[in-house]
């Protein structure tokens, strides 16, 4: 459905931009802007000098969408981009979750568990990024990007990119590799990683003793989950032994805890990291498809983040909306919204009714 814009929204977009908008973008000079109003970009090759400028720009147009480039240019609003001159690029991290418009955020705890693990085990921990150079950003609708702002990394090409994706994705990624086995006599030595160990081996160790402390059934059948059974186990991988795990194949009892070590389960878009010439949605600018901050998140409150109280826009003001279509109640995060009826008439705070506005399921009266 194409949302009809109205003098109420435009207001309410320039008053945010005018007042509230904190934009901080480094080397703002050197970035390549693109803008659309019913679509994510209509227009690019758009540079800025200062912030000022850029905010000028904003407040004057009121674009729905603005995006800028992760990519630092010398001559940054140069056609075609070959003239631009490429001098480096943020390595950026798009994570989005499938789904209806609604539906997907009474899943929202899920990806935002999976944004920790990629900010904490995987940035912090595997790669040595120091979390000064780490930007996690709410998309405004689906997901979280994540921009590293390091000179470390600013020099990779693609293909270096990719291998940094495909790492954290887990491809490639066999626990196997992990494990010694040994046969003596009739029994079998397995020798693994300790769950202290850094990188996939004691990332993989962890989540096995996880899951033994928490749903133990997952990789052992009923007779095996008494408590000093699983005891005996723990305290096993703890020293690196892995022997006391039941059965003449015991590794294969290791595949379900395996699969949930890699951020497999919420997609990495990996072209997002590999195109060092993409553009991605400016932080703290708006999402017109939602109406929700694309926030930049505290890195003191990255594991308390929920878009409903983090990332909606100030309230000026109450709309009288009219749905035209009916929107589920929606339970994300200790927040419960929604829940409306087609043709039903409510009255509600600016910040929230726009929410649904744009999502093409209401109209301003």
């Amino acid at each position: 459905m194409e949302i009809k814009r109205n003098n109420k929204i435009n207001k309410y977009l320039r008053e945010y931009y005018t007042k509230y908008a904190k934009f901080d973008i480094p080397s703002i000079n050197m970035r390549e802007f693109g803008v659309g109003w019913k679509k994510k970009i209509e227009a690019r090759h758009i540079s800025f000098d200062t912030t000022d400028s850029f905010r000028s720009y904003m407040v004057t147009n009121v674009p729905m969408y603005v995006s800028y480039s992760g990519a630092y240019y010398e001559f940054p609003n140069a056609k075609p981009i070959e003239r631009k001159n490429w001098l480096g690029a943020d390595l950026i991290f798009d994570m989005d979750l499938p789904g209806g418009k609604y539906e997907l955020y009474s899943k929202f705890g899920k990806i935002h568990d999976e944004l920790v693990r990629l900010v904490k085990d995987f940035l912090i921990n595997d790669f040595g990024i120091n979390m000064s150079d780490i930007v996690p950003v709410f998309s405004g609708s689906k997901g979280f990007h994540v921009h590293v702002r390091s000179n470390k990394f600013k020099s990779l090409g693609s293909g270096e990119r990719r291998e940094i994706v495909d790492y954290i994705s887990g491809i490639g990624f066999s626990y196997t590799s992990f494990m010694l086995v040994e046969k003596i006599g009739r029994s079998l030595k397995i020798t693994g990683p300790h769950p202290n160990d850094g990188g996939y081996p004691g990332r993989f160790a962890r989540m096995v003793v996880h899951i033994l402390k928490t749903k133990p059934e997952t990789i052992l059948s009923k007779r095996y989950t008494k408590p000093e059974k699983i005891g005996q186990i723990v305290r096993g991988i703890e020293r690196g032994n892995w022997s006391f795990f039941p059965g003449k194949e015991p590794l294969n009892l290791l595949k379900p805890a395996a699969d949930e070590v890699p951020i497999s389960s919420i997609p990495l878009d990996a072209s997002v990291s590999y195109d060092i010439k993409r553009l991605i949605r400016v932080p703290n600018s708006i999402h017109g498809g939602s109406g929700f901050v694309a926030a930049i998140i505290d890195k003191n409150k990255l594991e308390s983040f929920s878009p409903f109280t983090n990332a909606r826009m100030p309230n000026f003001e109450k709309w009288t909306i009219k749905f035209e279509e009916g929107v589920p109640k929606i339970e994300s995060e200790h927040v419960v919204i929604g829940g409306y009826k087609k043709g039903q008439t409510v009255k509600m705070p600016d910040n929230e009714a726009i929410f649904y506005v744009l999502k093409g399921s209401a109209v301003i009266l």
